[in-house]
């Protein structure tokens, strides 16, 4: 009788179309790393019979993007709905548990926001470089800027308040978008004090399809997961005798979305999915009379004696024994990427399989390595530091654009710095500085500083300050120098600055001036030899002004 029930209860249930869910299996193979997400691919294969069938993948990471998730698929089968569902993995879960995770959303979501405000900013500082540059170029066949000198100050005093004002809102919001993501490695430390492995969220995927021939199918599920996330970092080796430059194009990558990706296919994206994609739209321009502002002090630019880095030094082979030095090994081999140029982004394919487990550390992994050329030169403030610093002009001659990053520099196999490189594109050129020389001496003496007043109605006062500026080589090699130096740039009619020596004109090849009143001199230095540069000049003003800025 039981046996007779139950034949009957299979039968109606048949009939009905109730469909039973079936957890099927799935891995990892394929994985594209955005700045800030993955879009995560996953694949599963299955044997069916005919049929409608409710497939389920459990266990997915709670951040995936409701709005990201694809199916597709090969077999004869016919997909007909995709549900997502967040499930708890036990039925009762601590109440903390759960806070923890919805303020760790809501953290991952404001850090979103600073790392757009970033974006933002970046974009409207170019934007007004840009323009500054443009403003203060010189007119055509005239070395005298197009702004007259109220409106040169006009716009020095907008260009400083308004990049004062983006670099402020950049340390602001880098500084908050890392507080914050302290914040969520604190959370999830706690999570996992609270035992989270057995209470945690997770998400489930639902796939309806109707098996028209039994037989074996394949699905691949992709999903957008927050969190993830890579940035650029470089190794530069230089090579001092032979001048030549090698920078291998490394990338740091993170991931803590509680799936490891292991032996899985890798790009990384430089595409920013954060950024709208909608154009912006322009607000009315106002303009208005303009009220002067306080002007703010700044320091000098230029290369600080506290900056200096360890200077040159023999090559590490030089001091290795004879015996180790014997049997000439080959270089090792470095992990590659091929790169695609999309629409308005690029894609790194990285060769091989990788594994990045989902512990929110940073894993190296390589993108190529290049040999790229350079030309060398010394550089040297006098003025600033009394070292000679060794720099390469470097090109990107790779089919790939260097994005903005940290870079550690090694000369002759010896640690010179860490630095920055800026976004470079293909064929464009970078600067290197490669630390101190002390093959160089650099001196820079002042001779002599000489106060006299002149007029007879109206007074004014004259000062002339002369200098000598003395580079000597004593390296065993002809090296090209090029030293650099400056004169004040007078911010009002009333005060009057004069270059004495050396006479300055647009044709010579050996000393540059540009609007900052800048100079930049270039030699070429014998070994054993020293140039010595007379330098002054004189700055003059009213007797009853108060100049301030004077050395």
């Amino acid at each position: 009788m039981k046996i007779r029930v139950i034949s009957i209860l299979i039968l109606f249930i048949t009939l009905i179309g109730v469909t039973a869910s079936e957890q099927i299996d799935s891995a990892i193979v394929d994985v594209t790393v955005f700045t800030d997400r993955a879009q995560v691919t996953r694949e599963a294969v299955f044997n069916l019979q005919t049929g409608e069938h409710k497939l389920v993948l459990t266990n997915l990471p709670d951040q995936i993007d409701p709005n990201s998730i694809q199916v597709k698929g090969s077999g004869n089968f016919m997909l007909s709905d995709v549900k997502l569902t967040t499930k708890y993995l036990t039925q009762v879960v601590s109440i903390r548990i759960r806070e923890l995770v919805e303020k760790r959303q809501s953290l991952e979501k404001e850090i979103i926001k600073y790392n757009d405000a970033v974006n933002e900013a970046e974009s409207e500082k170019r934007f007004i470089e840009n323009i500054s540059r443009k403003l203060t170029a010189t007119g055509e066949g005239s070395s005298e800027p197009v702004l007259d000198p109220g409106k040169w100050i006009e716009m020095v005093s907008f260009y400083r308040e308004k990049i004062g004002q983006l670099n402020s809102e950049l340390r602001e919001s880098r500084s908050s978008a890392e507080e914050l993501r302290l914040e969520v490695n604190r959370i999830n430390m706690e999570i996992q004090s609270e035992g989270a492995n057995q209470n945690r969220a997770v998400k489930e995927v639902e796939i309806s399809i109707d098996v028209l021939k039994e037989g074996k199918g394949k699905l691949d599920i992709s999903y957008l997961v927050y969190g993830p996330g890579w940035i650029p970092d470089y190794t530069v080796r230089v090579d001092g005798l032979e001048k030549s430059v090698s920078l291998m194009y490394q990338a740091l990558v993170w991931q803590s979305t509680g799936e490891d990706w292991s032996d899985v296919s890798m790009k990384l994206s430089t595409a920013k999915p954060q950024l709208s994609g909608r154009i912006p739209e322009l607000v009315p321009w106002f303009v208005n009379a303009w009220k002067p502002q306080p002007v703010r002090s700044s320091r000098s630019s230029g290369i600080a004696p506290s900056m200096a880095a360890a200077p040159m030094s023999k090559s590490m082979t030089d001091e290795l024994p004879m015996e180790m030095a014997v049997e000439a090994l080959p270089e090792m081999a470095y992990q590659t990427a091929t790169a695609t140029a999309g629409t308005t982004s690029v894609l790194f394919e990285l060769s091989g399989k990788n594994t990045i487990i989902s512990d929110n550390q940073t894993h190296k992994v390589t993108v190529s390595v290049f040999e790229l050329p350079g030309e060398f030169q010394y550089s040297t403030v006098p003025k600033l530091s009394s070292f000679a610093y060794l720099v390469a002009d470097v090109t990107n001659n790779s089919d790939f654009p260097f994005l903005s990053g940290g870079s550690h520099i090694f000369l002759d196999s010896n640690y010179v710095s860490d630095g920055y490189i800026d976004s470079v594109s293909p064929e464009e050129s970078f600067s290197l500085s490669l630390g101190i020389d002390e093959g160089f001496s650099v001196e820079r003496k002042l001779i002599n500083r000489f106060e006299e007043t002149s007029g007879f109605f109206t007074k004014k006062i004259k000062i002339t300050y002369d200098y000598i500026i003395e580079i000597t080589n004593n390296k065993r090699t002809t090296e090209s120098i090029v030293i650099n130096d400056q004169i004040p740039v007078p911010q009002i009619e009333d005060i009057k600055v004069t270059l004495i020596k050396p006479e300055y004109s647009a044709n010579t090849s050996v000393l540059e001036k540009d609007e900052n009143e800048f100079l930049k001199w270039s030699y070429t230095i014998k070994p054993g030899k020293t140039i010595k540069i007379p330098f002054s000049y004189s700055i003059e003003y009213p007797e009853k002004m108060v100049i301030s800025g004077l050395e």
